[in-house]
């Protein structure tokens, strides 16, 4: 199944649809830190939530790229030498030994959409989850990660979201659930 839909998505190809993937490909791990520097125009009453906002985003890379990725060791989809011949690879071909499972950008992308959902509620978060699913799209779309590796990059971000707002709470002294901040 999982190659199914790999072949599907990236069956999708065109040159309009390429021009909107590939810089979501490339470069949207870098959005939800991005947005969260913006939140600090919003008042400094947002710099906590910023700073373990920019946390959460950078131990889930650490723990998708550093810990995950080498203990499991999938290979990405364009190691499979009769599956690349049937594959669109957008920009460059991965090399054979680079890992796969989980989506280090999937785990990133979805750890800082969970971490605005969880601060700035369902209004700023909707948004940040749509873009982080468009993220991870585009790494299949480009054919350099199994859906799976999507779905366990997206189960890990919001994991290492939720569980570091847990902590942060805690830290903080608060208890009970607090209610998301407005703007």
């Amino acid at each position: 199944m999982d190659e199914s839909l790999l072949l599907a998505l990236n069956g999708l190809r065109e040159p309009w649809l390429d021009a909107v993937m590939r810089p979501l490909s490339s470069y949207g791990i870098y959005a939800f830190p991005l947005l969260m520097l913006f939140a600090l125009f919003r008042g400094a009453r947002h710099a906590r939530s910023i700073r373990d906002g920019w946390l959460t985003w950078f131990l889930a890379i650490f723990v998708a790229e550093r810990l995950l990725k080498p203990a499991i060791g999938r290979p990405r989809p364009t190691a499979h030498e009769g599956l690349l011949e049937r594959l669109d690879v957008m920009g460059s071909v991965p090399p054979p030994t680079s890992l796969a499972f989980p989506s280090g950008t999937s785990t990133a992308a979805f750890a800082g959409a969970m971490w605005i959902w969880l601060r700035w509620g369902p209004k700023a978060g909707g948004p940040a989850m749509l873009l982080a699913l468009l993220v991870g799209a585009s790494r299949v779309y480009g054919a350099v990660h199994w859906p799976t590796d999507i779905l366990g990059g997206a189960v890990l971000g919001a994991a290492v979201a939720v569980g570091l707002d847990w902590v942060a709470k805690r830290i903080e002294g608060d208890g009970e659930q607090a209610a998301p901040e407005d703007g």
